[in-house]
């Protein structure tokens, strides 16, 4: 009886599908008369080698371009594979109508194995009226009402009267000697790929250029007294999303970040293990107070930086925002 149950198991299997069909969109909030870029994004189970999918676009939205999808008498959209399916994508582009009204979009999908349909999953709304832009608001109007988002930070900056959204990516640059950049916010950034090469991160705000160059890592005491952890170290450093990433700039497991923020370039020294960490020496303890300091040479164009202890912290908050526990120091 045990070996005919397990051989049962075994012979339907196949029937279980764990194959994907999700959706997503181009925005989620849109005017009237604009258009909406859809993806249906096919993910197939070993085995599953046919499908079928029908999408319902909203009431009164017209199709501009059904891709490779067949547009049926009664409006729908529809694909299917009928062998050797793999994962793939299908796009195709929606106008919204001239009246703002919120939509919600339907779809069905069976993949081989399925014995009954499946619906579309991921994205299904989309808020359709008046859309007024802020620096840090966002107010949004139909008929049913409207909506007012507030962001804590400013999320766009304004260009000849434009208010354009700021995109935090950090893309190559093509400019010497910084490899990387990101000039979309209120402040631009550059990027040198060499932590050792020269200066290593530029900060332009309002024409006022602050360029920083990493120096040493040190541990240091109540009697001045210093211990080097470490010189920064030749590396590759390179961008992931909206951080600069410096890997093992002072050792094994100990990296150099910078995070560009919307309104302030934030530096972070990460130790990813204390084991591979140096302890202070004995005479850094008994010297009172110890202190990890991240040494770093600052130049700038400005006419005139305060050398008071008030001005540099106001200086750190505006140019870096250095990370919590470290002290920085400006020479």
């Amino acid at each position: 009886m045990k070996h005919t149950l397990l051989l049962f198991i075994l012979l339907f299997i196949p029937l279980v599908s764990a194959g994907t069909i999700s959706r997503s969109f181009s925005s989620q909030t849109l005017s009237p008369n604009s258009d909406l870029f859809v993806t249906l994004a096919v993910d197939v189970d070993v085995g599953e080698t046919f499908y079928v999918i029908e999408e319902k676009p909203p009431r009164g939205w017209v199709i501009k371009d059904s891709g490779t999808g067949a547009i049926g008498v009664d409006g729908k959209l529809r694909w299917a594979e009928i062998m050797s399916a793999i994962d793939t994508t299908y796009t195709y582009i929606l106008t919204t109508p001239a009246v703002g009204v919120d939509a919600v979009f339907d779809g069905k999908y069976m993949l081989e194995g399925m014995v009954e349909e499946q619906t579309i999953g991921g994205d299904s709304e989309v808020f359709v009226g008046s859309i007024t832009l802020g620096s840090s608001t966002e107010t949004l109007c139909n008929f049913n009402g409207c909506i007012l988002t507030t962001y804590a930070d400013i999320v766009r900056y304004d260009v000849n009267g434009e208010l354009i959204l700021i995109d935090k990516r950090i893309i190559e640059s093509g400019e010497i000697p910084y490899n990387y950049k990101n000039t979309t916010g209120i402040y631009h950034t550059y990027f040198n790929s060499n932590p050792t090469a020269g200066p290593v991160v530029k900060y332009v705000k309002n024409d006022i250029e602050v360029t920083f160059q990493p120096m040493a890592l040190n541990y240091r005491n109540n009697l001045n007294q210093l211990q080097q952890v470490s010189m920064i170290n030749s590396v590759i450093g390179f961008p992931r999303d909206n951080i600069f990433i410096y890997p093992a700039a002072y050792g094994a497991g100990i990296d150099l970040k910078y995070v560009y923020w919307n309104t302030l370039l934030k530096e972070k020294l990460v130790i990813n293990s204390f084991s591979d960490f140096v302890a202070p020496a004995q005479y850094i303890v008994d010297g009172g107070s110890p202190t990890l300091d991240l040494d770093f040479i600052l130049s700038t164009n400005a006419k005139q930086i305060k050398n008071s202890y008030s001005k540099i912290r106001a200086l750190k908050r505006e140019l870096i925002k250095a990370s919590k526990g470290m002290r920085n120091r400006y020479r």
